[in-house]
């Protein structure tokens, strides 16, 4: 799993819910280098979205340059985020970081959650 990934897919804009859906599915699998390769199988179970939407929401995936897949005879498709369009295709105050290399976060008051 790469978090660092998985947080850029959390901001791509995607063009349905379910692309994003799948976006974020492969990010949790992917390896540093954005490279995973999850069956059929796992994303319909893990996703719950359909064969059929899950192949829609893959083409969309790929015509926006987000991934780009790779077919293997007898095993699984290989799959690779493309981290630098999702970045370039999200909105700059969406993927500004702060000098610790997270986005800026909002503070808690937990004065406010805990009624103290």
């Amino acid at each position: 799993m790469s978090i660092s990934i998985m947080t850029y897919a959390w901001r791509a804009p995607c063009e349905t819910s379910s692309s994003k859906l799948v976006l974020m599915k492969l990010s949790d699998h992917a390896s540093d280098d954005g490279i995973c390769w999850p069956s059929w199988g796992h994303l319909i179970k893990h996703t719950g979205l359909s064969r059929a939407t899950i192949a829609r929401s893959l083409s969309e995936l790929e015509k926006s340059n987000y991934i780009s897949r790779q077919s293997r005879t007898g095993t699984s498709t290989m799959y690779t985020i493309n981290v630098d369009a999702i970045k370039n295709a999200t909105p700059y105050e969406l993927r500004k970081h702060n000098g610790k290399g997270y986005q800026d976060e909002t503070t808690i008051d937990l004065r406010i959650v805990t009624g103290k």
